[in-house]
Parts: structure tokens; C-alpha cells; sequence
């Protein structure tokens, strides 16, 4: 567990991971995986596509130590991966961004070709796990030349669910856990949720847990304009606005509870709601200096 700082600091690229109740989190993972056979080991692995700093390395790393005969083409083209995705490809035309996508293609061709090389020191798990990390190094290159040229065919929920999808089938015997913010596991036709993709391919063996509240302290980046500033404490400290979902659970006696979405529409007043609708707030990452209402949608 002396480890886990260290790696969280020099791998985790996104501020919001690096906190010190994702550390006791992975520091009791790693104490209840201690003498246990692998089959019952707890897992943490991720499943967005939005930087390739780390899979770039790995999939190399994974090449030089099977002596793969394309391993300076091979990685050549895993630099273009980690950095092009850095800066969103904002260098590339339409012309060389598609030609790059091709040497991936070719790069999982090799990598396919050279399988059997690729597991006599290897399992079967790692390998498929190999070509999973390019598939994720393409499907974080096309979300990232979207983003620049803000295409609304982004895809970035489509292939979080589909990772998700994917390490079902790799943890046959498993049940997965997915942790992301609630416009990702929501039902949420509209923004094509992670949510959503997930609903439809496994109907009731998904189940999402949304976070709620209405006042007090986070930490979150600041934004005034279109300039962001530095990860600080906010603070909440105005009502919810009336007839919000925020407004009517934080009237209930209790400072922490649960509830089952399902269970309201045994009540005629919350399917009245529901059918007139309801706003809440929710933040991500950034928060302005007022919280800002969405629709609250019920998904039946």
C-alpha cells in the first residue's frame, strides 16, 4: 500500500481521482486482495477514452519485452499516440489524422498476426487485454480530433459503455462496479449516456446510483467567463431553488439517506412531479459561482 500515493500522483491524469478518499479506497483494496487467489482479487481498471499518456507506454512495454520485429515502427506510431491526443490534434488535417488512423489499424493487424509470439511468456488475458489498450488508444484518438473541431459525433459515452461491455466479458464471473458522474451512468437518451448504451444492452442487470445534494463544500475548478481558475473550496451556502429534487429531499429529516427512484411511483404526488417535471443541479469537475438547474427526467 506504500505504493499507491506514488502511483496515483505519476499515473492518474485527472484531478479528481487524486484525492485521499480514492486512496483509502485503493489502500483497502489492496489489503482485502492480500493471499486471496486471483479469481477473487478486487480489480480497478478504467474505462474512459481521453488521454493515451499511459496506454501508449504499456502497449509498447508489452512489444519490446516479446521482441516484436516492428518495434521501432511500432513505436513511433505510439508517440504519435500519446502526444497527438495531448493536444487534441489540433496539427493534424483531416488527411493525416485518417492516415494515422490507419497505422493503428495495421499496428492491431501485426499485433494479431504475432499473437502466438505474443503468449508464450504471456496468458491468454494479458493478450487480449494488449489489443483492447489500441483499441482504446483509437477510440481516444477519434474523441480527441472530435473535440477539437467540436463534432457532435463525439462518441466518448458509446465507448466508455462499450469498455464497460468489454470487461464483462473479460471478468466473466465478475460484477462491475462503474463510478463516473451522473450525466455518464444516467438513462439519458437526449446526451446518449454511457447510461443509456448500458440500459439497452443489459436492461435490468444495470442498475444506477446518482449523487445528490444541496448545500456545502467541495473542491472544484472555478470558472468567470471563459477563463477557469485554480482548483479551490466552493461552497453552496444559498436554498435550493424551489421545487427542485434538491429542494424537496433536503426538507426530509435526515442528512444522509438513499432512495429508490422506482419506489416514488407508488405515490400519486411524485408521478405528478415526475410528469410535470422537476429540475436539480448537478457539477462536474468546474462550478460557476451559482449552481446551475437541469431537467429532471424519469426514465421508465
Amino acid at each position: 500500500t506504500s505504493d499507491i500515493k506514488p502511483l496515483m500522483l505519476s499515473t492518474m491524469l485527472f484531478w479528481t481521482w487524486k484525492t485521499a478518499e480514492v486512496q483509502a479506497m485503493l489502500e483497502w483494496m489492496s489489503e482485502y486482495n492480500r493471499g486471496k487467489p486471483a479469481e477473487d482479487k478486487l480489480q480497478y481498471m478504467g474505462v474512459d477514452c481521453q488521454a493515451n499518456v499511459n496506454n501508449a507506454p504499456l502497449v509498447f512495454d508489452y512489444l519490446q519485452s516479446a521482441g516484436m520485429p516492428f518495434l521501432s515502427w511500432a513505436d513511433s506510431l505510439l508517440e504519435v499516440c500519446k502526444t497527438a491526443t495531448l493536444y487534441n490534434f489540433k496539427f493534424h488535417t483531416e488527411e493525416s489524422y485518417v492516415a494515422y488512423i490507419k497505422e493503428l489499424s495495421s499496428l492491431q493487424d501485426s499485433i494479431s498476426h504475432y499473437e502466438s509470439a505474443l503468449t508464450v511468456n504471456k496468458t491468454e488475458q494479458d493478450y487480449q487485454l494488449l489489443m483492447h489498450m489500441v483499441e482504446v488508444i483509437r477510440q481516444t484518438s477519434e474523441v480527441s480530433f472530435n473535440y477539437t473541431r467540436h463534432s457532435a459525433d463525439n462518441n466518448r459515452d458509446r465507448y466508455m459503455a462499450e469498455n464497460v461491455l468489454w470487461l464483462r466479458e473479460y471478468f466473466p464471473a465478475a460484477k462491475v462496479v462503474v463510478w463516473a458522474h451522473n450525466a455518464h451512468i444516467s438513462n439519458d437518451r437526449d446526451f446518449s449516456s454511457m447510461g443509456y448504451y448500458l440500459k439497452g444492452q443489459l436492461d435490468d442487470d444495470y442498475h444506477m446510483l446518482g449523487f445528490l445534494f444541496s448545500k456545502g463544500s467541495f473542491n472544484a475548478i472555478g470558472i468567470s467567463g471563459a477563463n477557469y481558475l485554480p482548483l479551490a473550496a466552493r461552497a453552496i451556502t444559498e436554498e435550493p431553488k424551489a421545487n427542485s429534487v434538491n429542494a424537496i429531499f433536503s426538507s426530509a429529516n435526515e442528512p444522509v439517506f438513499s432512495i429508490a427512484i422506482s419506489d416514488l411511483d407508488n405515490y400519486p404526488e411524485w408521478v405528478s412531479a415526475f410528469s410535470d417535471g422537476l429540475e436539480f443541479f448537478h457539477f462536474g469537475a468546474v462550478f460557476g459561482t451559482t449552481p446551475d438547474y437541469f431537467p429532471f427526467k424519469r426514465t421508465y
